[in-house]
């Protein structure tokens, strides 16, 4: 599977269903952060921010903010300044010549922001701008920020590393499930994670190696039914919740 790229292409024409897209877009950012919109606290003011960036997959970052007021802006905004810095010469490593990476930038000096202050213990937008100079990107999974997730997911995937699943195969089984914002690299970072923290444990090289040779010549894979919880939703998140019921065998 192929990670998204963030099109930041300015130059290329948005099609019919994007401008249409676009157009709701704008009039449900006017609905919530039009100048004289108010919002009890500063967290549900951002809260209201982060329900609308994963809906409509924008990111919105703080550029300042103090006790009284807060600056967000897109996370395109901006100009990148180059500095002039003295070129780095090739390193070599090993016989081999390694050349300094060259880094590009996302900023496309974006004009969406949202200014908020607090009266009388209330915030108050005071100025706000929600069009975008670049096209909003479909896949949900190309901003790290829309990929997080909950305690309960976490801990399904630490589940699934213990018994020996893949990563590919916790990938495949997690978007069936529904769990669909979440790519291969962020699973492979959950496991550095748990074995630094000690959750996970690594597999000795011939332990490893006899597990290899096990699960590459089987096409069954026991992976536990995850059915969802039809209890209350929690609203405090949009993610997922999830019941354990019992081991079966599912091919994969």
């Amino acid at each position: 599977m192929t990670e998204a790229v963030i099109p930041l292409d300015t130059t290329i024409h948005p099609t019919q269903d994007a401008v249409i897209n676009n157009e709701r877009m704008l009039n449900e950012f006017r609905d919530l952060f039009d100048p004289g919109k108010s919002y009890p606290t500063l967290a549900s003011l951002r809260s209201e921010i982060a329900n609308f960036g994963q809906k409509h997959n924008i990111v919105m970052s703080i550029k300042n903010s103090n006790f009284r007021s807060v600056h967000l802006w897109c996370k395109h905004a901006g100009v990148y300044t180059k500095t002039e810095r003295k070129p780095k010469k090739p390193v070599n490593s090993n016989d081999k010549m390694v050349k300094p990476r060259k880094k590009s930038t996302q900023r496309t000096d974006c004009q969406c922001f949202i200014k908020a202050k607090s009266i009388n213990e209330i915030w108050v937008i005071e100025r706000s701008h929600g069009e975008h100079n670049h096209i909003i990107p479909k896949n949900k999974t190309v901003y790290s920020a829309h990929r997080r997730q909950s305690e309960q997911t976490k801990d399904l995937i630490l589940q699934l590393l213990k018994s020996g699943q893949k990563v590919n195969s916790i990938l495949e089984y997690l978007h069936m499930i529904g769990i669909s914002n979440i790519i291969k690299k962020d699973i492979e970072n959950l496991q550095q994670y748990f074995r630094r923290a000690d959750r996970l444990t690594v597999k000795k090289e011939d332990e490893y190696d006899q597990f290899q040779n096990h699960h590459d010549t089987s096409t069954v894979a026991a992976l536990p039914i995850v059915i969802p919880n039809l209890a209350p939703p929690d609203t405090s998140n949009n993610h997922h919740q999830f019941t354990f019921v019992e081991q079966k065998n599912i091919l994969y």
